[in-house]
């Protein structure tokens, strides 16, 4: 390795990397653009099809016109997403009375909720989400902007990858010129921690220059980056799947995309195998040519000594599901997803549905305990950019806590346990401790099922005793007061 850069000027060594690292965005661009096409799904997977070596181009195509998607990807993604943030998150400011209130009403006017599904399908599907805050002028409050995090290009640090040294944004528009025709203009943001400027392309695309913004609104170009007044990067960063050492996040459908697109390969060519060879072929013996005559009744007239038979087909479509079946097993294990999450399971009980969306329930919980820092992230960049410009002023002792719900038990379930509990419990009981052990624990034996219910009986019983020995006694009642003598 030391050889490689024997002899080389330092310029032809920068570049170099230079050129390493725009190839490895390119690559990071090509495939967040490839997990949002089969999270996307529908009939434009069929460009991902791949044409078999005996397979002409004409009948490729014809296979692509018969596509059927059968895309797992979106559903599985979707079970990681709403586990993350498909409940609503609980968010206190704590020391700072004020500050709650103003935070509900930024909350309120970025509908938050939608802001954090919506950054969470970035996360899950691409490996980073980026929401960036500023300031609305016309609303006089800070907002935020769910980005595409192909547009943004993270700088860390080279001794702390997990510290930013700078930060653009780069996006493109669509703007009517003076004369009525659609101009692409290329725009965007840098930042640093001191220094930031927004750029923007010339009208006929072929330059840019930074601009700034004056209070108004209306954009001047500048020659130099402006002070930045926040003394922050205004962006916080959801990552997805973590690498020591490495700022950006992996998509957590990676791995299934690749499953994905072989299931839709083989799903293709089902139907080619069911067109070409699922049906009976007609066999006439003793006839050379003429006409076939078919009659009314549903028979057909051959010659005398002619016979008619049907040759079966033997195309392997059993054994061809069963190869569909199985990655499609392999791309839930992959994506640490239970397929009966989606298709729906047999578990009847607690500790089963707990068993079943463990793989789940931990790849969520390292999800949401990335998010609460991130969350933390996006809270003091907000601080910082409302006390730069609006009031009342939020505290430095603020606190920001957010709760994420924990349960993942199906809520249709829990209310089935609890109806239950509740016949359990009446009086006279409408159902048995031993039903609803049996209904919610089919897991269980019928001596352990006996055993629990037995204890929950003693355990009624010694609870009622306590409650009785605490009732004050009743009217014309006297209680008998032990003296210790023997009558």
């Amino acid at each position: 390795m030391a050889g490689l850069w024997e002899n080389r000027t330092a310029e032809y060594v920068l570049d170099s990397l230079r050129d390493a690292r725009t190839n490895e965005r390119m690559q990071y661009e090509q495939e967040c653009a490839n997990h949002l096409a089969f999270y996307a799904g529908g009939s434009d997977l069929a460009s991902k099809l791949v044409r078999h070596s005996t397979e002409s181009v004409a009948d490729f195509e014809r296979r692509r016109q018969r596509f059927v998607s059968m895309n797992y990807t979106t559903p599985m993604g979707d079970q990681i997403i709403n586990g993350l943030y498909g409940p609503p998150v609980e968010r206190h400011i704590e020391n700072d009375d004020a500050g709650q209130k103003v935070f509900e009403a930024i909350w309120k006017v970025n509908n938050i909720h939608r802001k954090m599904i919506d950054g969470a399908t970035n996360t899950v599907i691409t490996g980073d989400n980026y929401v960036r805050s500023y300031w609305d002028i016309d609303l006089k409050t800070v907002r935020y902007a769910v980005l595409d995090s192909r547009n943004i290009l993270p700088i860390p640090k080279g001794d702390d990858a997990e510290q930013l040294e700078a930060l653009m944004e780069d996006r493109s528009e669509l703007l009517f010129t003076a004369d009525g025709r659609l101009q692409t203009i290329r725009r965007g943001y840098i930042f640093t921690k001191d220094l930031f400027t927004e750029f923007m392309s010339s009208a006929d695309g072929k330059s840019s220059w930074f601009v700034v913004r004056d209070k108004a609104g209306d954009v001047k170009p500048v020659d130099v980056m402006q002070p930045n007044p926040y003394k922050t990067i205004p962006y916080a960063h959801w990552k997805g799947r973590s690498l020591p050492g490495q700022y950006s996040g992996l998509s957590l459908i990676r791995d299934a995309v690749t499953i994905q697109a072989e299931i839709n390969n083989r799903t293709s060519a089902l139907t080619v195998l069911v067109t070409m060879q699922g049906f009976a072929t007609l066999v006439i013996k003793g006839r050379t040519g003429g006409t076939l005559t078919l009659k009314e009744h549903g028979y057909i007239e051959i010659d005398e000594d002619g016979d008619a038979l049907y040759l079966q087909p033997n195309a392997p479509i059993d054994e061809v599901q069963g190869s569909i079946e199985f990655l499609i097993k392999g791309l839930f294990e992959t994506g640490a997803v239970p397929i009966s999450a989606i298709r729906g399971g047999t578990a009847s009980s607690g500790l089963q549905l707990a068993m079943e969306l463990k793989p789940l329930s931990d790849i969520v919980g390292r999800l949401k305990t990335q998010a609460i820092e991130s969350e933390r992230d996006l809270f003091n960049i907000t601080r910082i950019i409302h006390n730069t410009y609006g009031t009342p002023k939020i505290s430095e002792r603020a606190e920001f806590i957010p709760d994420f719900p924990e349960t993942f038990l199906p809520q249709d379930k829990i209310a089935e346990m609890m109806n239950d509990l509740t016949l359990v419990n009446n009086t006279p009981p409408l159902m048995s401790r031993e039903q609803f052990w049996k209904k919610h624990n089919p897991d269980l034996s019928d001596d352990q099922i006996k055993k629990l219910a037995q204890e929950i009986d003693m355990s009624f019983a010694e609870s009622r005793r306590i409650r009785g020995s605490l009732l004050p006694p009743r009217a014309g009642f006297v209680a008998a007061v032990p003296t210790g003598e023997e009558e």
